[in-house]
């Protein structure tokens, strides 16, 4: 998604989500939060249409709610992913979408 910008509408105003800082999205409902590294935005969102609007190879879908950007992972674990926020953040990791993970990382081993 280069040269463009993510908005979301409330209120009649129309929100920048700042995409450069976003470290996982969540699913809650109808909406979808926007998890930065102290902080999310709530926008009235289908969390499947935010998926496939700002498809890219660094946003992994990791579970049926959650989403995260591949940078700001610091561990991956049996059933969850670390995220990098001001105090770490454990996300779910499901079986279903654990092999798509882990096409996007390279394993080191001595």
């Amino acid at each position: 998604m280069e040269n463009k910008y993510c908005f979301y509408s409330d209120d009649g105003y129309l929100h920048k989500i700042p995409m450069e800082g976003e470290r996982y999205l969540e699913s809650e409902g109808n909406y979808v939060k926007f998890h930065g590294r102290s902080g999310y935005d709530l926008a009235r969102l289908p969390f499947v249409l935010v998926l496939d609007l700002l498809y890219s190879e660094k946003l992994i879908q990791i579970h049926r709610s959650y989403a995260i950007f591949i940078e700001h992972v610091i561990a991956i674990g049996p059933k969850s992913v670390v995220v990098d926020t001001l105090e770490p953040t454990e996300i779910p990791l499901t079986k279903k979408y654990r092999p798509k993970l882990m096409d996007h990382i390279i394993i080191l081993k001595a």
